[in-house]
Protein backbone atom coordinates (compact mmCIF):
# COMPACT_ATOMS: atom_id res chain seq x y z
CA UNK A 1 0.00 0.00 0.00
CA UNK A 2 1.46 3.34 -1.06
CA UNK A 3 2.05 6.23 1.32
CA UNK A 4 -0.55 8.27 -0.58
CA UNK A 5 -3.25 5.64 -0.04
CA UNK A 6 -2.39 5.36 3.66
CA UNK A 7 -2.56 9.14 4.16
CA UNK A 8 -5.83 9.40 2.21
CA UNK A 9 -7.35 6.59 4.25
CA UNK A 10 -6.31 8.22 7.52
CA UNK A 11 -7.76 11.57 6.43
CA UNK A 12 -11.06 9.93 5.50
CA UNK A 13 -11.18 8.14 8.86
CA UNK A 14 -10.55 11.41 10.71
CA UNK A 15 -13.22 13.23 8.71
CA UNK A 16 -15.70 10.42 9.32
CA UNK A 17 -14.89 10.40 13.06
CA UNK A 18 -15.40 14.18 13.31
CA UNK A 19 -18.72 13.92 11.48
CA UNK A 20 -19.94 11.10 13.72
CA UNK A 21 -18.91 13.07 16.81
CA UNK A 22 -20.71 16.19 15.57
CA UNK A 23 -23.90 14.25 14.82
CA UNK A 24 -23.78 12.43 18.17
CA UNK A 25 -23.24 15.70 20.05
CA UNK A 26 -26.03 17.37 18.08
CA UNK A 27 -28.40 14.49 18.88
CA UNK A 28 -27.44 14.39 22.57
CA UNK A 29 -28.27 18.03 23.12
CA UNK A 30 -31.37 17.62 20.96
CA UNK A 31 -32.74 15.11 23.47
CA UNK A 32 -31.85 17.48 26.32
CA UNK A 33 -33.78 20.22 24.51
CA UNK A 34 -36.87 18.02 24.30
CA UNK A 35 -36.62 17.36 28.04
CA UNK A 36 -36.16 21.08 28.75
CA UNK A 37 -39.22 21.88 26.68
CA UNK A 38 -41.34 19.51 28.76
CA UNK A 39 -40.23 21.28 31.94
CA UNK A 40 -40.91 24.79 30.64
CA UNK A 41 -44.09 26.56 31.76
CA UNK A 42 -46.06 28.63 29.27
CA UNK A 43 -47.11 31.94 30.82
CA UNK A 44 -49.80 34.48 29.88
CA UNK A 45 -51.41 37.45 31.61
CA UNK A 46 -55.19 37.65 31.39
CA UNK A 47 -56.66 41.05 32.27
CA UNK A 48 -60.41 41.55 32.13
CA UNK A 49 -61.15 45.01 30.79
CA UNK A 50 -57.59 45.67 29.65
CA UNK A 51 -57.38 48.46 27.08
CA UNK A 52 -54.30 46.98 25.41
CA UNK A 53 -53.74 43.41 24.23
CA UNK A 54 -50.56 41.72 23.04
CA UNK A 55 -50.42 38.33 21.36
CA UNK A 56 -47.17 36.37 21.49
CA UNK A 57 -46.97 33.25 19.38
CA UNK A 58 -43.93 31.29 18.28
CA UNK A 59 -41.49 28.51 19.04
CA UNK A 60 -39.55 27.48 22.14
CA UNK A 61 -37.91 30.91 22.51
CA UNK A 62 -41.26 32.51 23.35
CA UNK A 63 -42.48 29.38 25.12
CA UNK A 64 -39.73 29.93 27.67
CA UNK A 65 -37.66 26.78 27.25
CA UNK A 66 -34.34 27.16 29.04
CA UNK A 67 -35.44 29.68 31.66
CA UNK A 68 -35.38 28.57 35.31
CA UNK A 69 -38.84 29.99 35.98
CA UNK A 70 -41.59 31.61 33.89
CA UNK A 71 -40.91 35.18 35.04
CA UNK A 72 -37.39 34.97 33.58
CA UNK A 73 -38.62 34.00 30.13
CA UNK A 74 -39.21 36.56 27.38
CA UNK A 75 -42.96 36.69 27.96
CA UNK A 76 -42.49 36.63 31.74
CA UNK A 77 -40.34 39.75 31.49
CA UNK A 78 -42.93 41.36 29.22
CA UNK A 79 -45.63 40.68 31.81
CA UNK A 80 -43.47 42.22 34.53
CA UNK A 81 -42.88 45.40 32.49
CA UNK A 82 -46.51 45.79 31.35
CA UNK A 83 -48.73 44.64 34.27
CA UNK A 84 -51.82 46.45 32.93
CA UNK A 85 -51.66 44.89 29.46
CA UNK A 86 -53.33 41.59 28.58
CA UNK A 87 -50.65 39.33 27.14
CA UNK A 88 -51.71 36.09 25.49
CA UNK A 89 -48.98 33.55 24.81
CA UNK A 90 -49.88 30.75 22.38
CA UNK A 91 -46.36 29.52 21.69
CA UNK A 92 -45.36 25.89 21.19
CA UNK A 93 -42.03 24.13 21.32
CA UNK A 94 -40.67 23.26 17.85
CA UNK A 95 -43.18 25.47 16.03
CA UNK A 96 -42.43 26.14 12.38
CA UNK A 97 -43.85 28.73 9.99
CA UNK A 98 -46.62 26.39 8.77
CA UNK A 99 -47.81 25.68 12.30
CA UNK A 100 -47.67 29.39 13.09
CA UNK A 101 -50.03 30.08 10.20
CA UNK A 102 -52.40 27.36 11.42
CA UNK A 103 -52.46 28.88 14.92
CA UNK A 104 -53.00 32.45 13.76
CA UNK A 105 -55.81 31.32 11.43
CA UNK A 106 -57.74 30.09 14.47
CA UNK A 107 -57.93 33.61 15.94
CA UNK A 108 -60.16 35.30 13.40
CA UNK A 109 -62.49 36.82 16.01
CA UNK A 110 -59.72 38.18 18.24
CA UNK A 111 -58.35 41.72 18.29
CA UNK A 112 -54.86 42.78 19.39
CA UNK A 113 -52.82 45.97 19.50
CA UNK A 114 -49.48 44.23 19.00
CA UNK A 115 -48.67 40.75 17.73
CA UNK A 116 -45.18 39.34 18.34
CA UNK A 117 -44.07 36.29 16.37
CA UNK A 118 -40.98 34.25 17.29
CA UNK A 119 -40.14 31.92 14.43
CA UNK A 120 -37.48 30.55 12.11
CA UNK A 121 -35.37 28.10 14.09
CA UNK A 122 -37.19 24.96 12.99
CA UNK A 123 -37.45 26.19 9.42
CA UNK A 124 -33.72 26.78 9.33
CA UNK A 125 -33.04 23.33 10.79
CA UNK A 126 -35.44 21.49 8.50
CA UNK A 127 -34.46 23.44 5.38
CA UNK A 128 -37.90 24.85 4.63
CA UNK A 129 -37.87 26.33 1.12
CA UNK A 130 -37.40 30.08 0.90
CA UNK A 131 -40.54 30.52 -1.19
CA UNK A 132 -42.55 28.57 1.39
CA UNK A 133 -41.32 30.83 4.19
CA UNK A 134 -42.12 34.00 2.22
CA UNK A 135 -45.56 32.76 1.23
CA UNK A 136 -46.48 31.87 4.80
CA UNK A 137 -45.29 35.23 6.13
CA UNK A 138 -47.52 36.96 3.58
CA UNK A 139 -50.49 34.76 4.49
CA UNK A 140 -49.89 35.33 8.20
CA UNK A 141 -49.81 39.08 7.62
CA UNK A 142 -53.18 38.90 5.87
CA UNK A 143 -54.64 37.09 8.88
CA UNK A 144 -53.34 39.74 11.28
CA UNK A 145 -55.07 42.49 9.30
CA UNK A 146 -58.37 40.97 10.44
CA UNK A 147 -57.42 41.52 14.09
CA UNK A 148 -57.85 45.25 14.46
CA UNK A 149 -54.84 46.14 12.30
CA UNK A 150 -52.23 45.52 15.00
CA UNK A 151 -48.53 46.33 14.85
CA UNK A 152 -46.82 43.07 13.85
CA UNK A 153 -43.32 42.29 15.10
CA UNK A 154 -41.47 39.22 13.83
CA UNK A 155 -38.53 38.00 15.90
CA UNK A 156 -36.48 35.61 13.78
CA UNK A 157 -34.09 32.97 15.03
CA UNK A 158 -30.58 33.32 16.36
CA UNK A 159 -27.51 31.93 14.60
CA UNK A 160 -28.12 28.25 15.32
CA UNK A 161 -24.74 27.39 13.88
CA UNK A 162 -23.12 29.38 16.70
CA UNK A 163 -24.97 27.61 19.52
CA UNK A 164 -22.81 25.53 21.88
CA UNK A 165 -24.74 22.39 20.87
CA UNK A 166 -23.47 22.74 17.32
CA UNK A 167 -20.03 21.48 16.24
CA UNK A 168 -17.92 21.47 13.10
CA UNK A 169 -18.84 20.67 10.34
CA UNK A 170 -22.57 20.97 11.16
CA UNK A 171 -22.10 24.46 12.59
CA UNK A 172 -20.77 25.74 9.26
CA UNK A 173 -23.88 24.56 7.43
CA UNK A 174 -26.25 25.90 10.09
CA UNK A 175 -24.48 29.26 10.23
CA UNK A 176 -25.03 29.79 6.50
CA UNK A 177 -28.56 28.49 6.74
CA UNK A 178 -29.42 30.81 9.66
CA UNK A 179 -28.09 33.85 7.82
CA UNK A 180 -29.98 32.87 4.68
CA UNK A 181 -33.31 32.39 6.49
CA UNK A 182 -32.83 35.60 8.48
CA UNK A 183 -32.38 37.50 5.21
CA UNK A 184 -35.55 35.92 3.80
CA UNK A 185 -37.52 37.10 6.83
CA UNK A 186 -36.01 40.56 6.60
CA UNK A 187 -36.90 41.03 2.92
CA UNK A 188 -40.39 39.61 3.32
CA UNK A 189 -41.11 41.68 6.43
CA UNK A 190 -40.21 44.87 4.55
CA UNK A 191 -42.66 43.94 1.79
CA UNK A 192 -45.40 43.06 4.31
CA UNK A 193 -45.01 46.06 6.64
CA UNK A 194 -43.80 43.92 9.53
CA UNK A 195 -41.23 45.05 12.10
CA UNK A 196 -38.35 42.57 11.92
CA UNK A 197 -36.15 41.86 14.96
CA UNK A 198 -33.39 39.46 13.84
CA UNK A 199 -31.59 37.60 16.60
CA UNK A 200 -29.04 36.33 14.08
CA UNK A 201 -25.50 37.59 14.56
CA UNK A 202 -22.13 36.46 13.28
CA UNK A 203 -20.13 34.39 15.73
CA UNK A 204 -17.84 37.25 16.74
CA UNK A 205 -20.80 39.61 17.26
CA UNK A 206 -23.31 37.40 19.08
CA UNK A 207 -23.98 38.95 22.53
CA UNK A 208 -24.67 35.53 24.04
CA UNK A 209 -21.22 34.31 23.06
CA UNK A 210 -19.18 37.27 24.24
CA UNK A 211 -16.66 36.83 27.05
CA UNK A 212 -16.68 33.85 29.38
CA UNK A 213 -20.22 34.27 30.70
CA UNK A 214 -22.43 31.20 30.68
CA UNK A 215 -25.55 32.45 28.96
CA UNK A 216 -27.02 29.16 27.75
CA UNK A 217 -29.20 26.59 29.50
CA UNK A 218 -27.99 23.04 30.07
CA UNK A 219 -29.35 21.92 26.70
CA UNK A 220 -26.86 24.27 24.97
CA UNK A 221 -29.65 25.29 22.59
CA UNK A 222 -31.61 27.87 24.53
CA UNK A 223 -30.53 30.90 26.56
CA UNK A 224 -30.59 30.70 30.33
CA UNK A 225 -32.19 33.45 32.42
CA UNK A 226 -29.40 35.94 31.77
CA UNK A 227 -29.32 35.11 28.08
CA UNK A 228 -33.05 35.66 27.78
CA UNK A 229 -32.55 39.01 29.47
CA UNK A 230 -30.20 40.08 26.66
CA UNK A 231 -32.63 38.97 23.98
CA UNK A 232 -35.50 40.67 25.78
CA UNK A 233 -33.82 44.07 25.56
CA UNK A 234 -33.71 43.68 21.77
CA UNK A 235 -37.34 42.62 21.55
CA UNK A 236 -38.65 45.15 24.04
CA UNK A 237 -37.56 48.21 22.04
CA UNK A 238 -40.07 47.94 19.16
CA UNK A 239 -42.84 47.00 21.61
CA UNK A 240 -42.20 50.14 23.65
CA UNK A 241 -42.09 52.20 20.48
CA UNK A 242 -45.59 51.09 19.49
CA UNK A 243 -47.29 50.68 22.86
CA UNK A 244 -48.70 53.80 24.47
CA UNK A 245 -50.74 53.17 27.59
Amino acid sequence: MSTFIIITTLINIIIFAILIFAIARFSFFGFKTIAAGKKAILVSQFKEGATKRILVIGDSTSYGTGSSKPENSLVGRLINDFPEVEIINLSENAMNIKRLYEKISELKNESFDIIVFHIGGMDALTFTRSKTISNYVEKIREETRKMGHPIVILVSMTNIGALPASHFPINTVLNRRSKYVSNIFNNTCIDCDIVHVPLYAELNADPLLSGNRKLFADDNWHPNDEGYGIWYEQIKKPILAHLSI
